[in-house]
């Protein structure tokens, strides 16, 4: 992601609620994934705004399909063997 504009930082606020809206619909807690969320939701915000072919679509829609695919990377990053893969301490017999 690069800064945003001016005019991206002011959509961005207009629009900011979808965030809150895409949480409650996929019953995440704001707590725990509203970190992982917003990028994908800024990430919305510059494609949109900068690609007059993703113009033809709502920006909800953008911006929930970028926001999804946050939380399916995030999953996918969790759930990775190496995040899951049995440790062993040097200090064990």
């Amino acid at each position: 992601m690069r800064p945003m504009t001016e005019c991206e930082r002011t959509f961005a606020e207009e629009n900011h609620s979808l965030v809150y809206r895409f949480l409650s619909a996929n019953g995440l807690s704001e707590d725990a994934y509203y970190d992982i969320v917003i990028f994908g939701y800024l990430q919305a915000v510059q494609e949109y705004c900068a690609n007059k072919d993703t113009q033809k679509y709502q920006f909800s829609t953008v911006a929930w399909r970028k926001m999804d695919c946050a939380i399916k990377d995030h999953r996918r990053y969790q759930e990775s063997k190496k995040r899951s893969a049995c440790t062993v301490s040097i200090h064990d017999p």
